[in-house]
């Protein structure tokens, strides 16, 4: 579809549509700058490249016939799905992609970049489904298809650069249909509808468990504030209502003028803690980045005035003027851009097949396999061992009140008359479990007990004391067992009531008092006797 004939159907930008039809067509086919698809094909090619660069030292291993891939497809029934290249042939590819990763990213021949950088980003992730394939392949996949049948390179590359400085090309001029963005914005708030409608089905997820254990995981990577986040579960808890409820109306509220900001600024939030609680990284990055696509036209001008208003960072506002080139001879950038690639590819191939990773050309030839021990063979072989009773306790944890089914205050300081609630959680999966939770004191006699089957499908139970003046004052301890096993301890310290402590102070202060009373009383002189002392006997007679 041509320009004048797309503006001709769709209209102005900002002009109201009378008829249902009207509205569809204009939503779909009225023309802008594409801003938000430019900012996108600079960011994700960038993050698809971080994240395949760093299993370049290992593309034979994982991806070519020479290693051991895994291809998805063969899980489902598909064997022979995608081909898997040989080991040079799977290096060179490689090393093509991530060159057109960068290619892509600046702007140089867009959109042939961004088509054949897709294709083998999608063949690399479907040969290896133990390291490699993860969601948020699948969605840069159809990402960058849809970037790659858009005018995403019409601005902010080298492709618009290199056209030199033509009068007659300004970014309005630039304008096109805006159908590929709004793909990729649909698409966008399908996935989080998708999601939302998954985890409302998920129990594991609505009790709080699921991101629970998650968080106590590095599975992912390195992460600061999960485990802290798991000692306060109803934050857990609330947090994933509030993330379902969010990408039940991502879909709906993002086209409101007035609610757009805050849904993509709660997205943004949402995503970044993803990488402190879970560990995520490039999935937060994928996600944000694809954010760019509701940044419209308007948005853009209004930062542009913004700048220049107030002066803030001069040297941006060239980023919206042509700069001022002789247009090159366009055959010799494509050879350039082809001839880049293969020599880069080639001498990819040639690198890897002198450094010999495998030691296939040694003077001796190929490594002979190392026999292993018989200790480890028999280790290998063996039947497996069953799981430690201890290893199927996950934590006790001792309070006062529960929130649904999880001890939200954590206490070890208890008095008479308080009611104790001991929590023990368990790893899954387990089977059905007799757990006894038992009371002793400081000299390990039993004082009270308990105990309660804990099915399979529960992952917590409860244990409830009433603490009267039978037990005694110090130090307690609880006494977790499972199948007749001790498997943890808890201590706690457990005073008297407070009455009972008022009326203890006030006698011990009254016995205090009559003592210090006595103490301050004077003693009475020793009475007169008859008798004068020797000395004054001595005296008389004199």
């Amino acid at each position: 579809m041509s320009s004048a004939s797309a503006r001709t159907k769709s209209g102005p930008i900002g002009v109201a549509a009378t008829s249902l039809s009207e509205k569809v067509n204009q939503f779909f086919f009225a023309e802008e700058a594409p801003y938000g698809m430019a900012v996108l094909r600079m960011v994700l090619p960038l993050a698809m490249f971080i994240d395949f660069v760093s299993r370049y030292l290992w593309v034979r291993e994982i991806y070519s016939s020479d290693g051991s891939p895994a291809p998805i497809a063969e899980n489902y029934g598909y064997p022979g799905f995608v081909p898997i290249f040989p080991g040079p042939v799977a290096v060179g590819l490689y090393t093509a992609m991530l060159f057109l990763f960068l290619t892509a990213a600046i702007g140089w021949r867009t959109r042939l970049s961004l088509a054949v950088s897709g294709v083998l980003m999608f063949l690399f992730a479907m040969a290896d489904c133990m390291s490699t394939q993860s969601k948020y392949h699948v969605i840069a996949t159809h990402f960058m298809l849809l970037l790659a049948v858009s005018r995403c390179g019409d601005i902010w590359s080298v492709d618009r650069w290199l056209l030199g400085n033509d009068p007659n090309v300004t970014f309005r001029t630039l304008r096109s249909p805006v159908w590929p963005q709004r793909l990729v914005q649909i698409l966008l708030g399908m996935i989080y509808f998708g999601a939302s409608i998954t985890k409302m089905h998920t129990p594991g997820f609505l009790s709080g468990d699921q991101m629970m254990y998650w968080m106590m995981s590095y599975i992912n990577g390195n992460h600061s504030l999960g485990d802290y986040l798991t000692q306060y579960p109803i934050l857990i808890i609330i947090s994933g209502y509030v993330a379902i409820t969010w990408e039940m109306i991502f879909l709906f509220m993002v086209w409101q003028k007035w609610a757009r900001w805050p849904v993509l600024f709660v997205g943004c939030l949402f995503h970044i803690m993803t990488s402190f609680t879970l560990g995520l990284n490039m999935f937060p990055a994928v996600m944000i980045a694809s954010y760019a696509v509701f940044f419209t036209e308007t948005d853009v001008l209004a930062l542009r005035r913004f700048v220049r208003r107030f002066r803030l960072l001069s040297w941006t506002t060239g980023i919206f003027r042509m700069p001022s080139l002789r247009a090159p001879n366009q055959r010799w950038l494509t050879g350039g851009y082809a001839a880049a690639c293969v020599v880069l590819s080639l001498a990819a191939v040639q690198a890897e097949q002198w450094m010999d990773v495998y030691h296939e050309r040694g003077p001796d030839g190929p490594l002979p396999l190392k026999e292993i021990s018989a200790e480890e063979a028999d280790r290998l072989l063996r039947k497996e061992r069953p799981l430690l009773e201890a290893d199927k306790i996950l934590a006790v944890d001792v309070g006062s009140s529960t929130i649904g089914d999880h001890l939200v205050s954590f206490r070890k300081d208890f008095r008479h008359g308080d009611m104790v609630i001991v929590q023990v959680s368990l790893n899954p999966p387990h089977e059905d479990l007799w757990v006894d939770c038992n009371l002793h004191d400081a000299d390990g006699l039993m004082i009270a007990r308990s105990g309660a089957i804990v099915p399979r499908d529960s992952l917590r139970s409860h244990f409830k004391f009433k603490f009267d003046e039978t037990v005694p004052p110090g130090e307690c301890v609880f006494v977790v067992k499972s199948s007749g096993q001790e498997v943890a301890r808890k201590v706690i310290n457990v005073r008297r009531a407070i009455g009972a402590e008022r009326a203890d102070d006030s006698e011990a202060g009254t016995v205090e008092g009559v003592e210090e009373s006595a103490a301050a009383t004077p003693e009475e002189p020793a009475a007169e006797t008859s008798e004068p002392p020797p000395q004054q006997e001595v005296i008389d007679e004199k």
